[in-house]
């Protein structure tokens, strides 16, 4: 194929069809290096498809062509991992080109197959320059014992010298996955800890009161900061909190290497202990950099540093317990974050619909309706039920009940309600500015928002005839609690309906805001 008949490499939407590859192998070898690169990737795109006529077009190739061809297989061994490519791959390990060679090596450290390591090692004992720095790479990919026994005893030259410590944490960090990393909820920390207790933003003054037994000082919209010593568990007794880290005094040290910092935090002995206390097994973290982005360089000079003292923590993204939180120049402190999954909290929560609350926030608004013994408590937009099931957890009430106009939400409270073992909650489908139950003192909802459902422009009048017919269901010295996107518009009509309105705290709800507003009818004289 001609260089000007070549499609639009740069597209990134352009997937080349079966009947374009054969074409596009071909001009494989005849284009600049600029053009070879971009071609590669839009024939990896292939897959699969893209497989046999690459190894087609293998046989019987030469000097570039074939370099470029072994530099695709690798591209698709990354894409596709698929055992096809195996053998033509640890053959090219003895290809006379270096540049296929070193292909083929990056190939097989994709398709992680263990059986390459015995060639891979057997290529490494005669490979020389750069050759081997593929090798190595690929060695910590697809290693085991052996490969790390090869590796440590490895004459380096200066340049490879980084590659072969980060092949060598590769292989340590896999060998550390025989052993379990459980997350213990029940024993007890060894000493008082500071904790961030992190919730949406705004509902902060929500989660310190319901936090008043552990010394709470707001931080911020988002953030409580606590005094615990008990156990990981006991925290999971706040239900508005999103998740819990455990503060860390970043030590100063002679250096001003971020990640000498960060590995000595790690290691520090109180850092230890916690560790020990909130992790059965192994300790294994994932570095998360507060100011964004992958950082992957300095990832594995911190995991260099970890292994450098003979740490037992070890930064392991993909079977990681703990979320380490840090800025990427290491000042002040870290924040250890448990990754407690499933949630014990929710464990009601076996089926959700599109747009239903987060149970924190349905925690939030159920503390915020406070709780009467006599409540009956009517969910107009009733979802997967989470509201009415927070306000249950919270305290005795005469009644549930909840409405809905789509019968997949009534199924889905349904089955929430039974596996938080809730039994008789009056569930219908029913349009909330028109459905009239007896006797309401609390009505507790998320209604829709325009940005997730309503997309007519017919928000606010909805939101406004649910005020207005609120105000005709709530009994004397009844109140809503609620959200609303609109909420001086609503704010209007609860007036004009004769409602008192008390505005609480502006809520994120993941791009746009909504705000608490407790609507309140009149006590009667």
């Amino acid at each position: 194929m001609p260089l000007r008949e070549l499609p639009n490499l740069a597209d990134p939407g352009y997937t080349p069809a079966r009947a374009e590859l054969p074409e596009l192998l071909a001009a494989l070898a005849d284009v600049d290096e600029g053009h070879a690169e971009a071609l590669g990737r839009v024939l990896a795109r292939a897959g699969e498809g893209a497989i046999g006529f690459a190894l087609s077009a293998l046989e019987g190739s030469t000097g570039r062509a074939r370099e470029r061809l072994f530099a695709l297989l690798a591209r698709l061994a990354a894409c596709t991992e698929s055992p096809r490519l195996f053998a033509p791959l640890v053959a090219g390990l003895s290809e006379p080109a270096r540049a296929c060679r070193k292909a083929a090596a990056r190939g097989l450290g994709h398709l992680a197959d263990f059986r390459a390591e015995a060639p891979l090692l057997e290529a490494l004992a005669r490979a020389e320059g750069s050759e081997r720095r593929s090798i190595v790479e690929a060695l910590g990919k697809v290693g085991s014992t052996p490969a790390a026994q090869a590796l440590e005893a490895l004459d380096a030259e200066p340049a490879l010298v980084p590659h072969v410590a980060r092949a060598l944490a590769l292989l340590a960090r896999r060998a550390s996955r025989a052993s379990a990393s459980l997350l213990e909820l029940a024993r007890p920390l060894p000493e008082p800890q500071r904790v961030y207790a992190r919730c949406r933003h705004g509902l902060a003054p929500v989660l310190r009161d319901e936090a008043h037994r552990f010394s709470p000082r707001l931080r911020d919209p988002a953030t409580v900061e606590l005094k615990h010593r008990g156990s990981l568990g006991e925290l999971y007794a706040l239900r508005t909190a999103l998740d819990f880290g455990f503060v860390v005094p970043i030590p100063s040290t002679p250096t001003d290497d971020p990640s000498v910092r960060i590995a000595s935090a790690l290691v520090a002995q109180p850092t230890l202990a916690l560790f020990r206390a909130l992790v059965r097994g192994v300790p294994r973290v994932r570095l998360a950099w507060t100011s964004g982005g992958h950082h992957r360089a300095l990832a594995w000079t911190t995991a260099r540093a970890l292994a450098a003292r003979g740490s037992e923590v070890i930064n392991d993204p993909r079977a990681a317990c703990l979320r380490v939180e840090v800025a990427p120049e290491a000042g002040g402190e870290l924040v250890i974050v448990p990754e407690v999954r499933p949630d014990p909290r929710f464990a009601y929560r076996v089926r959700d619909v599109p747009a239903a609350s987060h149970p924190t926030l349905a925690a939030a608004l159920a503390r915020i309706g406070g709780v009467r013994s006599d409540d009956v408590v009517w969910d107009p937009f009733v979802g997967s039920g989470l509201e009415l099931i927070e306000r249950a957890r919270l305290g005795p009430f005469a009644r549930l009940c909840g409405t809905d106009l789509d019968p997949r939400a009534l199924e889905a409270a349904r089955e929430n309600f039974a596996a938080a073992g809730l039994h008789g909650v009056a569930l219908r489908r029913d349009d909330a500015r028109s459905t009239r139950p007896r006797g309401v003192t609390l009505i507790l909802t998320n209604p829709p928002m325009g940005r997730r459902v309503a997309r007519d422009g017919s928000l606010g009048a909805l939101l406004e005839s649910v005020v207005r017919h609120a105000a005709e269901v709530l009994v004397p010295g009844g109140r809503m609690v609620w959200l609303s996107p609109l909420d001086r518009r609503t704010g209007r009509a609860a007036r004009a309906a004769g409602l008192t309105v008390e505005s609480g705290p502006s809520v994120d709800l993941g791009g746009f805001e909504a705000r608490v507003q407790i609507l309140r009818r009149p006590a009667a004289p």
